[in-house]
């Protein structure tokens, strides 16, 4: 599983590495101090942490950027304004949490975040499944051609 911290301090940003490490240790944690690095091409991650005071692009637009661009990682706002808690619903954010915060908030939040990620990876596993079980249906079908009075009729027989 992969989070991503998107902070423009370092020092928060390396609280938050270090606090998601203590809570699993097989994190693949990356980090960055703009919104650049996760509106680039190729961008994936399960988790995000999303500052939204940042120089450039601000992390609610970053937001929308990657929700409209499809993505569906579990989004979780820091941040230093408690104003925008309510525009944090408008991208599905799963938590807003403001600066500064306890290290029992934090933990409490990041194992919230990966139970998300975790019930996100089963719902796409279960659609990806049910996905292919519709296209080996369609593979196991066998059609009959009957010929009647000069006319063929195409039926399907399910095997």
């Amino acid at each position: 599983m992969k989070l991503v911290i998107c902070e423009d301090e370092k020092p928060i940003r390396d609280y938050i590495g270090r606090c998601a490490a203590e809570v699993d240790t097989d994190l693949k944690i990356e980090k960055y101090p703009d919104a650049s690095a996760v509106l680039g091409p190729g961008f994936d991650a399960d988790i995000l942490f999303l500052d939204i005071q940042m120089p450039g692009i601000d992390g609610m637009k970053a937001a929308r950027i990657l929700r409209i661009a499809g993505h569906k990682c579990v989004i979780v706002f820091v941040t230093a304004i408690e104003e925008r808690v309510f525009e944090a619903f408008d991208v599905g954010a799963a938590q807003y949490i403001v600066k500064p915060f306890e290290k029992e908030k934090l933990i409490r939040t990041i194992r919230k975040a990966i139970e998300l990620a975790k019930e996100n990876r089963a719902v796409s596993t279960l659609l990806c499944d049910d996905q292919a079980d519709e296209t080996t249906d369609s593979i196991n079908r066998r059609t009959i051609t009957i010929k009647s009075g000069g006319v063929s009729k195409i039926g399907r027989a399910h095997v």
